[in-house]
């Protein structure tokens, strides 16, 4: 008897087939002495349009509305109908004893999965492989750790909801606008109430009317300067008060009323999920969120990084850190510190309570030629990865009042304790230990030039 191992792509198939043993190819599969390994292609299967449940819904018309199946129906995806017809066949073969999901492990691997197993009628006991990364160990590792594929019978119902909800939605709606306005309007269970989200941002920008404010900084001989407080908040929207302001303090001495110094923290980010990765990629190249996804999905099928798809930005204890640092090349700048300090990765990005169905996007620590827009997220990764071992940022922050002519006056800066290579890209080296931002706190009086500035209050 022999298992049957269904992956999500060929690619995965392929790999999976190399590491259980399998070197028979056929069509549409890979086969071995214990294991047949075959593949979807993403989705074999969808759910049935309306027109295939009734001829008359062909013609789009407002008193057929709402459509809404008894029981939601499945019909092979006409372009991989042949390997569906595979996989099918393969899981009725009577040498079949079972069947290992291999689909990615998330809501809409195991939809994939779930919709190609019931409409083959299959019966057979499922297993599943959940695994966070493609590399053989990881491969091998959850081959050694299946788990009972009904563990994951609330995670199917929900993809199944999520699958069922879009088709009600969007086909109803889709035909009662376009219907009603006599023209094709698409309507999603997602798309619109995004699309709204940004017509009615785009409205508040175009509706909005700058209004000039005024600013009164007061240059100091030392080499910094104070910032009039205004009105309150720095600024005033009376340009006559701002000009006299100026006239009034220009050229005078100010007195040091009061100097106050706070030592903060800022902790080394927490590491990515699909959502901050999207962010950043957009942020400092521009990319749209599916070009992130479709990058990331790229890295993870050439095993550079884990599971893209996660909300998770922690780690499990049982993830050896050091073990993945240390195999990575091209940032012993940084890693060779790490080691150097014996810096450990930051306690609170490891939290088992946190992690479900998969931890957080890091490196797997293999090795591969990256050029272009994978490298650059690959890179965003690594160097998330990596500002996890550094320190906390310390520094004090100093705030200094100052009374010019009855006028007040405020001062800030900071001076940093330890080096802030984690910032941005955690490669940012414009900070070195110790080095202060400004360092004035000797003179209680100061003569001092003044200039006002105007400024759109905008968006």
């Amino acid at each position: 008897m022999k298992v049957l191992v269904i992956a999500e792509k060929p690619s995965v198939g392929r790999d999976i087939a190399r590491i259980l043993g399998c070197k028979e190819k056929k069509n549409g599969c890979i086969e071995g002495d214990n294991y047949i390994v075959t593949w979807a292609i993403g989705h074999l299967v969808r759910l049935k349009m309306p027109e295939e449940y009734d001829d008359r819904l062909k013609k789009w018309r407002m008193e057929d509305l709402p459509v809404i199946p008894t029981k939601m129906q499945l019909k092979p995806v006409r372009n991989t109908a042949d390997q569906f017809k595979v996989v099918k066949d393969l899981y009725n073969r009577k040498d079949i004893s079972g069947v290992i999901c291999a689909t990615d492990a998330g809501r809409e691997g195991e939809l994939i999965f779930r919709y190609i197993y019931d409409l083959a009628s299959c019966t057979k006991p499922i297993k599943r492989l959940w695994i966070s990364s493609l590399t053989d160990s990881a491969i091998k590792d959850g081959f050694s750790k299946l788990k009972p594929g009904s563990n994951y019978e609330n995670l199917y119902n929900a993809a199944r909801c999520r699958s069922e909800a879009d088709w009600l939605v969007g086909l109803n709606a889709t035909r009662a606008f376009t219907v009603q306005h006599n023209e094709l309007l698409s309507v999603g269970r997602v798309q619109t109430p995004t699309l709204a989200l940004l017509v009615n941002r785009e409205k508040e920008i175009q509706n909005f009317v700058p209004r000039d404010f005024w600013e009164v900084l007061a240059g100091y001989q030392e080499g910094f300067s104070g910032r009039w407080q205004g009105d309150g908040d720095g600024r005033t929207y009376d340009q006559a008060k701002a000009e006299a302001v100026k006239n009034k303090v220009a050229g005078k001495t100010g007195i040091i009323t009061g100097v106050k110094q706070e030592e903060k923290k800022e902790l080394p980010p927490l590491l990515y999920d699909l959502t901050e990765l999207q962010r950043d990629g957009n942020k400092s190249y521009g990319y749209s969120a599916q070009q992130v996804l479709d990058l990331a999905q790229s890295l993870y099928e050439k095993k550079m990084i884990t599971y893209p798809r996660t909300n998770c930005r922690y780690l499990s204890s049982d993830i050896d850190t050091f073990k993945i640092l240390f195999k990575l090349g091209g940032y012993s700048q940084y890693t060779e510190l790490i080691r150097l300090k014996n810096w450990t990765m930051q306690a609170r990005a490891v939290n088992d309570s946190k992690v479900t169905d998969h931890h957080a996007i890091i490196l797997t620590g293999e090795t591969g030629a990256l050029v272009g827009d994978e490298a650059k997220i690959y890179d965003f990764v690594v160097r998330r990865f990596i500002a996890g071992f550094f320190p906390d940022h310390l520094f004090t922050m100093t705030t200094i009042t100052a009374e010019i002519e009855a006028e007040n006056f405020v001062s800030k800066g900071k001076t940093i304790a330890h080096e802030r290579e984690w910032t941005g890209n955690a490669g940012d080296k414009s900070s070195n230990p110790g080095k202060t931002d400004q360092g004035w706190l000797h003179r209680k009086e100061r003569e001092n030039s003044c200039t006002n500035s105007k400024r759109d209050c905008t968006h």
